[in-house]
């Protein structure tokens, strides 16, 4: 900085500005998604005091360290705060994704002990894996063909970034005639 004096002399003096404050602050992840009812960890760092807005569903909204579970698409707000006092804010959205659907069905359900019935799922996103009842695991796809030997249900499930939804059919194996 420059200044004059009343008589005219200049006078020079050195300024330190140090800006350099929040440069470091950061938040993580910038954009989340997630399925209906689940939980997000949000993280902020580079301050040395925290305040995330909004703070309902926050256990502790000025923790660097916060879990959310929105119920639906939410933009949130941490301002982090230097040890004199500036702030900073930073967003983070978590999106809250469509939950998917899922439908089973079978060609036939009522059978004859061993025979092949086709099952099918609509719906739903990502694989389908499906299981038996008795706790086996049936096969993955889309159709899958089965050969019962007693009544079973059958379970598939899919999924995507953690949105899993499950249908199930049941298929009835008819006593043996006696002949």
């Amino acid at each position: 900085v420059k200044g004059f004096g009343a008589n005219g002399c200049a006078s020079v003096a050195t300024i330190t500005l140090e800006l350099g404050e929040g440069q470091n602050f950061e938040v993580s992840p910038a954009v989340a998604s997630v399925c209906p009812g689940q939980e997000v960890l949000l993280t902020a760092s580079g301050a040395t005091r925290f305040e995330w807005i909004p703070s309902n569903g926050i256990s502790n909204p000025n923790e660097p360290l916060v879990r959310v579970r929105p119920a639906q698409t939410t933009t949130y707000k941490v301002t982090g705060y230097q040890q004199h006092g500036c702030g900073f804010t930073k967003e983070v959205t978590v999106k809250v994704e469509d939950e998917p659907k899922i439908y089973a069905r079978a060609e036939k359900e009522q059978v004859c002990p061993g025979e092949g019935v086709r099952l099918v799922a609509v719906g739903g996103s990502g694989a389908y894996r499906w299981s038996a009842s008795d706790g086996g695991i049936v096969d993955q796809g889309r159709p899958v063909t089965v050969f019962p030997v007693q009544t079973t249900t059958y379970r598939v499930n899919s999924g995507n970034i953690g949105c899993n939804v499950q249908a199930e059919v049941k298929i009835t194996v008819l006593p043996k005639p006696e002949v």
